[in-house]
């Protein structure tokens, strides 16, 4: 009880959108260190990094995992992650359902700011329609860096959003931190992806 993925387990089976907070004693950043992989976001569920006590733009909670697990994915409808940092999994975060968002996060950095990656992917979109990777705002900025695949995939999906993102850079984009292969890669089959306001690099 209490963990993150009670948590995720209770929204999923609750009617209607809910926030996951979090309320974990002393300064951070905090870690949540994974040993298999969390259940799916399937419905309208927002995890709240800003919820953290002392948030004050760069993420207090981590999720750390392996290279045989993805970080988060996002299956349903209307699912949110926001200033959450991942490393050490194999894709960081899925997007693979609708209207899914993924904001204000580092993906292949630590809540202090250094780049250890994830083993393949940062951040896929897998399909679905209309998900967001950043937006209009500053804190929606996501950094995806270090990341030994590609930093950003989109795959199969329709009228994806990837805005104001620092791709390949460190946390304030004035240094390079290179994915291993692509910043940004739209595969053949994916339809209306706009790409602005972001720094790609490495």
């Amino acid at each position: 009880a209490g963990s993150l993925r009670q948590a995720i387990v209770d929204a999923s089976a609750a009617p209607g959108a809910d926030t996951i907070t979090f309320a974990i004693p002393g300064s951070g950043p905090h870690t949540i260190v994974l040993a298999s992989p969390l259940p799916d976001l399937v419905g309208p569920v927002t995890i709240d990094g800003t919820s953290q006590n002392g948030f004050v733009g760069t993420p207090l909670i981590e999720l750390r995992g392996d290279s045989s697990f993805t970080g988060l994915k996002l299956t349903g409808t209307g699912a949110i992650v926001r200033s959450l940092a991942l490393y050490g999994f194999h894709n960081g975060v899925e997007l693979a359902g609708s209207s899914g968002r993924l904001v204000g996060s580092f993906v292949g950095l630590d809540g202090t700011r250094i780049v250890r990656g994830n083993a393949n992917i940062g951040v896929i979109v897998s399909g679905g329609t209309s998900n967001e990777v950043g937006g209009a705002a500053d804190l929606d900025q996501n950094v995806i860096s270090g990341n030994a695949g590609n930093g950003v995939v989109v795959t199969g999906a329709s009228q994806t959003s990837i805005r104001k993102n620092l791709v390949g850079t460190n946390a304030t984009g004035t240094l390079a931190a290179p994915n291993g292969t692509n910043g940004i890669l739209v595969n053949p089959g994916s339809t209306t992806t706009s790409i602005v306001e972001n720094v790609v690099s490495g």
